[in-house]
């Protein structure tokens, strides 16, 4: 959040005139200080408007509240303050889970960023710019593309299938087919990781389930006519290690710094990561509306410890009015409730976004289950995604493992990071 407290200059004339004799007016310049927030977030809902968010029990799900925060210098070290201000929540034993941010931040050191959140507990969900998209690691062979492991012998078109998109070589409806195929070929998780944080991935030709024929493994032929027949590339070397076992142990630190558990473009990421981030600018907007933040008017002391003292004020005070709003809708001692849940959003289908907007859609009422795989994805592939990527198997457990699998959210954006903590609440 930028312009804790801010100072404004008069327009500074460019010395050097620009082409045509005209001189250029520099932009306006501000001082102030920035300030990181740590948002909570819920991913265990639909969307907004889908029959399992408009049944969904709100009194088990809290607004958006900021659990932590951090005032420093804008721009400075923005890695560094997200660390503080997460470990600030881990001290205070808040639970962890997804965690959600911008581009401004998976672009920062593993040392300084992506190592510590992983150590901390939190499984991080990341966009990418554009000159991060295509092919980011390899291991053994296997291809670090767009945050997921894919098997080496990836056809190119589907390599560069986003940044194709962005470059407008394709068109949406290309970029999502591309997206639902280049699906079959990624590694699968073989166990959940251990306690160092290694996991062991399968090659998508493994097991009893596979996803894609090869030749190099014979046993996957002739099992099933609809599965894709890889086009193997002849190599002086030999075929890669990947392709020569079965499965293969994947460090904490092998492509830690783009890996991702969701697969980019898919509807399980869309969910997550945009509930999170739409959390984030949604608690930007309210405070700077109602608590005026954004304004130094409003703290007309000087200081960076003054002005963190301040806003810890606001902010608080930004929590207290969303409880408030909250409460009302909830019935309390046989009262019925005093407001309706607020529901505005139209429901979008995360089947259809792409990364240039969303595809037309002619029944986005219905769209099933977010996390269900696609018609040719057996369903071995999704068997060891962790339990709060999928709302329909945690809402089908008892209550009492429900409420701990859903403990599992946080989301973190550029300069206001959101945090799916599945913190519930209660009358």
């Amino acid at each position: 959040m930028r312009a804790t407290t801010v100072t404004p200059q008069p327009p500074r004339r460019n010395a050097t005139p620009a082409a045509g004799g005209k001189t250029r007016k520099a932009k306006r310049y501000l001082f102030g200080f920035e300030a990181t927030l740590v948002v909570t977030g819920d991913t265990s809902a639909g969307p907004p408007g889908s029959p399992s968010a408009a049944a969904r029990d709100h009194s088990q799900h809290l607004p958006a509240l900021v659990l932590a925060f951090t005032v420093h210098k804008p721009g400075h070290d923005p890695a560094g303050n997200a660390i503080t201000a997460l470990r600030d929540m881990r001290r205070r034993n808040y639970p962890t889970g997804w965690l959600a941010a911008d581009r401004a931040y998976n672009a920062a050191l593993p040392e300084n960023l992506h190592i510590p959140v992983r150590d901390l507990g939190y499984r991080p969900i990341w966009d990418y710019r554009i000159d991060q998209l295509g092919i980011q690691g390899t291991h053994a062979g296997a291809l670090l593309i767009d945050g997921t492991w894919y098997c080496p012998n990836l056809p190119e078109a589907l390599t560069t299938t986003t940044a194709d998109l962005l470059n407008k070589k394709i068109d949406r409806n290309t970029w999502r087919a591309r997206i639902d195929a280049r699906a079959s070929y990624r590694l699968r998780p073989k166990a959940a990781p251990d306690h160092r944080g290694a996991r062991r991935m399968l090659c998508p030709v493994a097991g009893t389930h596979p996803t894609v024929a090869c030749p190099v493994k014979y046993r996957s032929l002739g099992r099933d006519p609809r599965l894709p027949l890889i086009d193997i590339v002849p190599a002086p070397a030999g075929h890669p290690e990947i392709c020569r076992r079965e499965s293969l142990t994947f460090t904490r630190d092998i492509g830690i710094r783009h890996w991702q558990e969701l697969d980019h473009g898919r509807a399980p990421w869309v969910h997550h990561y945009f509930r999170l981030r739409n959390r984030v600018e949604h608690f930007n907007g309210y405070a700077k509306d109602h608590e005026a933040i954004e304004r130094s008017r409003t703290r007309r002391i000087c200081g960076i410890a003054a002005q963190s003292l301040l806003l810890a004020f606001q902010i608080a005070h930004a929590n207290h009015r969303k409880l408030a709003s909250w409460l009302d809708t909830l019935q309390t001692n046989n009262q019925p409730a005093r407001r309706r849940p607020s529901n505005r959003h139209k429901l979008k289908n995360p089947h259809r976004w792409t990364p240039n907007g969303y595809l037309p859609d002619t029944t986005p009422e219905t769209f099933g289950n977010l996390t269900h795989p696609a018609p040719h994805t057996p369903p071995e592939q999704h068997k060891h995604i962790w339990p709060s990527a999928n709302p329909q198997r945690a809402r089908s457990r008892p209550p009492q493992q429900q409420s701990r699998s859903m403990r599992q959210s946080v989301a973190l954006t550029g300069l206001i990071w959101s945090v799916d903590l599945g913190v519930r609440g209660g009358t």
